[in-house]
């Protein structure tokens, strides 16, 4: 009988404590202190997928993304953003009272976009490309950025291309080319072809066609060179809009 009672008494006691306490005494709440994303704006193109990654404190809480306009752009739990359609979408990470946003464009698609195989990504007109790369003493002889013109539709184009700081080297825009010294600007007529046709000693059918500018960077092993470029390309028509890209180069010599 003393058993019963002494089980019952403490039974009780339990129910009480876990009463008193409510369910955060055993799962108590986290305190976010710090949420931030590393991007806080991307521009994409239909079908084009970016991967958003969160910054939390303490890092072991719990992040939700959602997005605002998923006829414009979708989010997956892990952050992976998709471009469905033209327009802008704000996507929202939140973990605990903590949010952080980021803008996302899709572009109209347009007959030019400029592909970095750094990063696989294509840039629609209107793009800052950040590029960054590290290479040998030996590359920085003649350094080829990897960039390629992606063309849905073979045209004729003034071309323009622009650096900040002069270079030396060896420029193209598409297949005009000319050799570099001390040269800021680079002007010409230009046809890009579409990436499904094929030039004759040229490109293969199913490829994009090349910057294929060559820069003398005269960069010492452990020193980044640095530049901007600029290039655009206005339809020969007259009609149409003028496509325009910022690179900015970053190319450290190892």
């Amino acid at each position: 009988m003393k058993a019963t009672y002494l089980s019952l008494t403490l039974a009780l006691l339990t129910l009480a404590f876990m009463t008193s306490c409510g369910p955060d005494a055993l799962n108590p709440k986290v305190e976010v202190t710090d949420l931030t994303f590393k991007k806080t704006t991307a521009t994409l193109q239909p079908g084009e997928t970016f991967q958003l990654t969160a910054t939390v404190t303490p890092q072991d809480a719990k992040v939700t993304f959602t997005s605002d306009n998923a006829g414009v752009a979708t989010v997956s739990e892990t952050g992976l953003v998709k471009a469905v359609a033209p327009g802008t979408a704000t996507i929202t990470a939140q973990a605990g009272d903590k949010k952080a946003t980021c803008v996302i464009t899709v572009a109209e698609v347009k007959n030019v976009t400029i592909f970095n195989k750094l990063d696989g990504r294509k840039y629609p007109s209107g793009s800052t490309i950040d590029y960054v790369a590290t290479i040998s003493e030996e590359d920085a002889r003649s350094y080829d950025p990897e960039l390629f013109f992606s063309v849905l539709q073979t045209m004729q184009y003034d071309g323009r291309m622009t650096f900040d700081t002069p270079i030396n080297g060896g420029v193209c825009l598409g297949e005009q080319c000319k050799q570099a010294k001390n040269l800021t600007l680079f002007t010409a007529k230009v046809t890009l072809t579409a990436d499904d046709e094929a030039i004759e000693f040229g490109k293969e059918k199913g490829e994009m066609t090349p910057l294929n500018t060559h820069i003398k960077l005269n960069t010492k092993a452990g020193e980044t060179y640095k530049n901007r470029m600029t290039i655009e390309f206005a339809p020969l028509t007259g009609e149409g809009e003028t496509l325009k890209w910022t690179i900015n180069l970053a190319i450290t010599v190892k």
